[in-house]
Order: structure tokens, then sequence, then C-alpha cells
């Protein structure tokens, strides 16, 4: 029976766009499933999608009003109802309703803009299909809905317990959130979708099917849902079922391959991604680059920084030790901009001629030079640098007058390995002055300052040599990368099909620590050489282990300076964090031999493999 039609099948999908590009993506990928014949098999017509201009309240409304005529129309329907989009909470006449933001929401007009729990409940409880099923991925953890006005404040969440609970009145009904109400939904790194849509387009083709006998399932569904979502979700992400106790008869949601049991070509389980080597940074579409939590804050550090940059004049410090992975987080921040229309360029210090360090005058000329060849402009830095003025005065002007100008939307600006600069003072102080004038500039408002977003990529404190009032380090969002937990680096270990549970988590970090190389090259490493744990730990040290070209680099460089081979030394012969001089520290840190004790100026060794290591 392939290429059947399911003809029962209804669905309204809603993804409202605006500052969450990914929710039009989500929203139109599920649509394109539902009607391919070779998948979902939905009749065309009965699949509405409705993203951005056609997001606004009064098209949700009337398309609701459609659906609700269609399925009484047909009593055996099969519904889907999918929202994509920021849900939450805002104090209105009193009360704290929960409400969604259409496309077009204004929080001053919020009566005629926005839709309330109460009015899309009504909505729900008014289609009479057999079997219902909604979709809401109300919390998504990028994005900043667009308020007019400040006194009220909105507050982003999943939808409440009590309008889901409202939603799944009846039977065959089932309600599912994207995350519980204390969660956020996140987007996959190098996927187009989110985490949660992933995982649903997955089920939906398939994937999910437990019997084979050619239909997406609502339990399977559901199952897959819960055991995938948590899984690929870079902070706790757990999908929120009403009613699942009640389906019984695990319906059918729709076909998986257009009427036939099996997809051709296709195994049973998803593969595993094929296995990259771990240096240099993380490839922009890598399935294995690896999300970070800040502990205090709860939120993915990537989604940290996509709102930091999202801010008029913004500038974000990325603080994080030698492959600690600021590069591949730069990326990730760079993506994110250009798929907010932002313009992009990246300055990589280790790219700049020693000689340019001497002089301000050719350091400033490289710099704009630099940005106008990567944003393809005309280079006009000679003809700027004619002009009678000061070298900063006249970089001030070649941005503002000539760059920002020939913009239409803002600049990302990534400035990468910056510690190169601090061994050279005056430079560095001239350069990090009009940093510092230029966010200062756009907190007062300027138009032009504020199209420019800074992130500063850094290792060590030289910073402090500057003179801390001229000095961009002491002002904007500072981000420290940690290393990785042990969550992280479980769910690393399941991307390279390593099943490892706590203990060998934790004898491997016992070794290295949960420095993001360090332990991408041993996952890499057991997984290509099929190794064990205990076979990698007895290799990582000699020459057959997959450091020994790093600490070969590291051990030269240790060598030809004695006062840094001393200093290290009294690092591992200590048990107890230590300090020595500031110059030794600071070239220690950059090599990534050494890390800050908590929040002291005191130092410790990176890893036990060091230590072991690099011990007479």
């Amino acid at each position: 029976m392939t290429n059947q039609l399911f003809t029962n099948g209804y669905a309204l999908l809603i993804g409202v766009g605006d500052d969450l590009p990914v929710t039009v993506k989500d929203a139109t990928a599920l649509r394109d499933v539902l009607v391919n014949p070779h998948r979902a098999a939905y009749p065309l017509e009965q699949v509405v999608l409705l993203t951005e201009n056609s997001a606004h309240r009064q098209g949700i409304l009337a398309e609701f009003d459609k659906l609700i005529e269609q399925c009484k129309q047909n009593p055996e329907a099969t519904t889907i109802v999918y929202y994509s989009g920021h849900g939450g909470y805002r104090h209105f006449q009193g009360t704290n309703e929960y409400f969604l933001l259409p496309y077009g929401y204004n929080s001053s007009q919020q009566t005629e803009t926005a839709i309330f729990g109460s009015e899309f409940t009504q909505k729900i409880e008014a289609i009479k299909a057999q079997k219902l099923i909604v979709l809401l991925d109300c919390c998504h953890a990028g994005g900043i809905p667009k308020e007019k006005d400040s006194g009220t404040g909105f507050v982003k969440s999943p939808p409440p317990q009590q309008l889901l609970d409202a939603l799944s009145s009846g039977s065959g009904r089932v309600i599912v959130a994207s995350s519980q109400e204390d969660e956020k939904s996140y987007i996959g790194y190098g996927d187009p979708y989110s985490i949660f849509t992933t995982c649903l387009l997955e089920a939906l083709q398939g994937k999910a099917a437990v019997n084979k006998d050619g239909y997406a399932r609502i339990l399977d569904i559901l199952i897959y849902l819960f055991n995938q979502v948590p899984q690929r979700a870079p902070a706790p992400q757990h999908p929120l079922v009403k009613k699942m106790l009640d389906l019984g008869d695990n319906f059918p949601l729709c076909y998986y391959a257009g009427g036939s049991k099996s997809l051709p070509g296709e195994s049973d389980s998803p593969q595993p991604p094929p296995l990259e080597s771990p240096k240099g940074p993380v490839p922009l579409d890598s399935k294995f680059y690896q999300a970070r939590l800040n502990a205090e804050t709860k939120d993915s550090i990537e989604q940290e920084s996509f709102k930091e940059i999202q801010k008029p004049g913004a500038l974000l410090l990325v603080k994080g030790g030698y492959q600690m992975g600021k590069t591949s987080l730069l990326t990730q921040i760079q993506e994110h901009a250009s798929q907010q229309g932002y313009q992009s360029v990246t300055v990589k210090f280790r790219e700049v001629d020693a000689s340019r360090f001497k002089d301000t005058s050719k350091f400033l000329q490289w710099f704009c030079s630099t940005i106008t060849n990567k944003l393809g402009l005309t280079d006009k830095v000679t003809d700027f640098w004619r002009v009678n003025l000061s070298d900063k005065q006249i970089c001030i002007k070649y941005l503002r007058e000539y760059l920002l100008q020939q913009l239409n939307s803002p600049l990302l600006l990534g400035l990468d390995d910056v510690d190169t600069a601090f061994h050279h003072l005056t430079v560095a102080g001239d350069f990090f002055t009009l940093l510092k004038v230029w966010y200062e500039e756009a907190k007062e408002g300027d138009e032009d300052w504020q199209k420019l977003r800074l992130v500063i990529n850094y290792i060590t404190e030289q910073h402090r040599q500057l003179d801390g009032y001229k000095s961009p380090f002491n002002v904007g969002r500072t981000i420290i990368l940690p290393e990785f937990t042990q969550e992280e680096i479980r769910q690393l270990a399941h991307r390279h099909s390593l099943s490892w549970g706590v203990k060998e988590i934790q004898q491997l970090t016992a070794i290295i620590g949960g420095h993001p190389y360090l332990v991408r090259m041993a996952l890499y490493t057991i997984a290509i050489q099929e190794l064990s744990l205990s076979d990698f730990l007895q290799i990582a040290l000699t020459p057959a282990g997959p450091y020994s070209d790093s600490l070969d680099r590291k051990r030269k460089s240790l060598s030809s300076n004695e006062s840094l081979f001393n200093s290290f030394q009294q690092v591992i012969e200590s048990n107890q964090p230590v300090d020595i001089n500031t110059e030794d520290k600071f070239t220690l840190l950059r090599l990534g031999l050494v890390k800050f004790y908590k929040n002291t100026d005191l130092i410790v060794p990176l890893c036990e493999l060091y230590r072991m290591h690099f011990r007479p």
C-alpha cells in the first residue's frame, strides 16, 4: 500500500519567526514531512502553515476557526496543532495570565496582538477531532521578545501546568510541551532546527516506530521524545506530556513512509556521526560541538552569548585557557549573528606581523584594512590616513564614517587571540582604549557605534597592565569558559558511541580533568582505535599516546626558559595552589599548563596528566 494518503490527517502549524528564525524553519520542516507523499502523506489542502507575517493574532485565530469547522465535518479526523514561538507571563489587569506572542505582538496593544492562554484553550476545546495532538514549543533559549514598554515585566516560560491540564481535558487528546516549566527549549548545534522539532521530525519519519507497521504511533513518538531530547540538549530539557496514560490504543498520527512499512536505504536506528579529529576549532556543522552550561544561570553559555550580541553596542569578553574552545564558541556566535542578518568579521591577532605591533599607526591601518577586506568593501585606509589627525582619531573616523555607513545591519566583530597584543603595551594601550570608547559611545546612544557588536577572546589577565580607566576588560559582559562537566562528557562520549557511566567518566577526569581538548582527544582516540578506557590510560603518557606531540611542544617551551621551568616545577611539586611571578604565570597559562585555582590568583596544574608527565 505504497504512497496512500492519510486522508483523515489535518494540521495547523505556526512558526512565529521575528527574533526566532528557527521557529519558521521548524514549522516549515514539519509541514514538508506531513505533506510528503512518501512520508506522513497528509492531504496538502488539509495542512496549513503560518509563519511570520501570516502568523499574527488574527491570522492564527481565523485558521483555528477553519480547522474547527473541518473537524466538525470529519469526526474521524486526526489533528495536529503545532506552535513554535514565545510564550510567557505578563502582569495584566491585576493578574499574571499566560499568553502566546504571535507575529506583530505589541505590549502596548496586548489585547489586540497577543493570544491569551484562555483563548487558546477555548480554540483547542472546540476542535472535535477523534484524535488531537497539540505541540507547544514556547520557551526558546534564544530570542528576545520585543517589548515596547518596560513597566509590566514579561517573563518567558513554557506553558504552565494549569494550562496544560485545561488543554488536555477529554479523551484522545495529547498535549506536549517541549520543556518543563523551569526549563528552556534549545537549538541543536550543527542542526537547522530546534532539538525538540528535530526529534519530532525523526519520529514522524519512522525512527520511533516499534512495530514497523507503516504508522508513526503516538506512544512511540512520545517515548522517542522523552529519550532523545534530554540526551541532545546542552542544558536540562525534558518534554512534558499530558494524558499519556489515557491513550490506550497507541493511535497512529500519520504514515511514516507513505503507507509502506519500510524506508528504503535507511537503518532502523540512527547511525553515529563519522569521527572527526579534535585538533583545531570545532567545525560549525560538527556533531561533536559540546555546549556548556553556566552553573549559575542554568542556561547554556552559547545561548547567553547569543542574547548578549543582540544588544546594541554589545561587548562580550570570552575568557578561557588554551584550547578551551574560545574560537569554536566564536564560530557559533558568528553563525547565530548571520542568522539574525548581521555582518560578521573575525580578526585573528596571531596573524599580525610582529613589526606592526611596534607602531600604533601600522597596527591600526592593518586592523582597518583587515575588516574592510573581509567585508568585501573598497579599501580606503591610505586615503583616510592622509588626514592630519592622530592615528586613533583616524581609526575612529574610518570605522564610523566609512565602514559602518556601508552596512544596513549590525556588525559582529570577533577579536581572537588578543593576548598577543599584551606583549606590546604601547600599541595595546592605544588599541584597547578605542574599543572602550566605542562601547561607551554606544551606551550613550550613538546609533553608529550601536551597530558594532564586539566579542573579545583572551586567555590571561595581562590586560591588568593597561590603564583601568581606558580598558574594555572592566566593562561589558564577561563569560568564563568552564571545563566540561561529567554530564557534558557523558553526552560527548555517547556521540563517540561509548556507553559510559559515572565510573568511566570519573576515571578519565581524575587524569585529564574536564579540559575540552584533552577530553575530545581521549574520546576520539578510544573510539577510533577501539581501546578500552584502561588501555587508553596506560598509553596516555607514552610516545604512542595521543598527547605526545603536545607534551613535547610544552617541554621545549619550558626547557628554553629556566625561570619558567623552575616556576612550573614549583607548581607541580606542590599539593596546594601556589603563587609565582606574574610573567611566568601568564606564560604558563598561555601554554595551557596551569589554571587558576577557583576565583583566586593562585594556580595549580591543569590536570594530573601534566603533573605526572613533568614531575622529575
